[in-house]
């Protein structure tokens, strides 16, 4: 269940989504997908930019959810703003400063802590930002939801990204392709 473009040809993905409007396969929160995925029925999650829209009591029944579909060889990828990295530039001469460009717009401080502001502020509210981590602290959640196998690694931005597994996976060569 790759979240975002095809990756890898001849597979299915199903992007998710809560927003109708960003016209998903399927128009769920994950936090409950009982009701359209089947229990390890899936080799591949992929959230890029997305776990920091739900509010911090979410986020563990969030990778509880993921964890409970994903496959035992199966894996899941996480990309998402670093905290450490942005506490520091919390400065004035920094906070609305562009840190880099987006396919939503210009990111800055601001926009990485609450959400892209252009776009809340253009109507869309599932563009807010509810939570945020550090690679310490998503692999610390990962871990409480059962996951085993959890690595993190910086990005090129001001973000990192977090593989989880239960085991070696089969889809360990196409962690990169997902960074």
């Amino acid at each position: 269940m790759p979240i975002g473009s095809e990756l890898f040809q001849g597979w299915r993905e199903v992007r998710v989504d809560v927003n109708e409007e960003a016209k998903p396969d399927l128009v769920a929160s994950l936090v409950d997908l009982k009701s359209f995925v089947q229990d390890k029925s899936v080799d591949i999650v992929y959230c890029s930019h997305v776990i920091e829209h739900f509010y911090s009591h979410e986020v563990p029944i969030v990778l509880s959810e993921i964890s409970r579909i994903l496959k035992n060889d199966g894996i899941a990828v996480f990309k998402c703003p670093d905290l450490s990295q942005v506490k520091d530039l919390l400065d004035a001469d920094n906070l609305e400063k562009t840190l880099y460009e987006s396919p939503a717009g210009s990111i800055s401080v601001l926009d990485v802590l609450y959400g892209h502001r252009q776009s809340i502020s253009n109507g869309n509210p599932f563009m807010a930002h509810k939570s945020g981590f550090t690679e310490e602290y998503l692999a610390k959640l990962l871990l409480d939801a059962g996951f085993s196998k959890i690595s993190t690694q910086k990005g090129k931005s001001i973000d990192f990204s977090a593989k989880a597994s239960f085991q070696e996976s089969v889809y360990e060569s196409h962690y990169l392709k997902l960074i």
